[in-house]
């Protein structure tokens, strides 16, 4: 099961369709190609607010270059997001 809050992105994979998405077409091909490497992939849209965790991890990693110890030292606005969804998170040093 793959998961996105992005209703355009989940479609267009599905529906092998990129009308609107063209500069990302290499990375459709590629998603479409490994994505037949498994016996069954499930594609699902969800909303936003139920992947706040996600979204705040991929929009920190859009943000900054350097790498990080997530693992073990989340950024606190993480932290934040994980807490309130009720996920363990480690304990900041």
């Amino acid at each position: 099961m793959v998961k996105s809050d992005s209703k355009v992105f989940v479609d267009s994979v599905v529906k092998k369709s990129i009308r609107s998405m063209w500069r990302i077409y290499p990375i459709m091909e590629e998603i479409w190609r490994l994505s037949s490497s498994f016996t069954q992939v499930r594609w699902k849209w969800i909303h936003r607010e139920t992947n706040k965790a996600a979204h705040e991890a991929a929009s920190l990693g859009i943000e900054r270059v350097c790498h990080q110890r997530w693992a073990t030292q989340p950024p606190p606005s993480l932290v934040l997001v994980l807490s309130k969804d009720g996920l363990p998170c480690p304990l900041r040093s």
